[in-house]
């Protein structure tokens, strides 16, 4: 199951499952809305080899497969491994320092 989008604002934090967790791997992506200062002119992205579909809008997207087909796009996550005694995790997004 893939899921998005929330929109966060520098310095803000967002709790995006309401629940412990219970799977033992989690994904996200992350994309700033702007190119830092002194920066390459893309917006910094927080990404990884494992896709999964995708929207352009909120989502909620059952399976990883055929995602054009499907009419999703489909984005490289990065993930985590939890260990079974650990029920919360925290991602914090950062832009590269100049």
């Amino acid at each position: 199951m893939s899921e998005g989008w929330w929109q966060l604002q520098p310095g803000q934090c967002a709790r995006v499952l309401n629940k412990s967790l219970e799977q033992h791997y989690y994904f996200y992506y992350a994309r700033a809305l702007s190119a830092a200062p002194k920066m390459a002119n893309a917006p910094q992205l927080w990404e990884g080899p494992y896709p999964f579909c995708t929207n352009g809008k909120a989502f909620k997207i059952q399976g990883d497969n055929d995602c054009k087909r499907r009419g999703f796009e489909k984005k490289g996550f990065a993930g985590f491994e939890i260990d079974g005694k650990q029920k919360s995790y925290t991602v914090t997004f950062e832009m590269p320092k100049a």
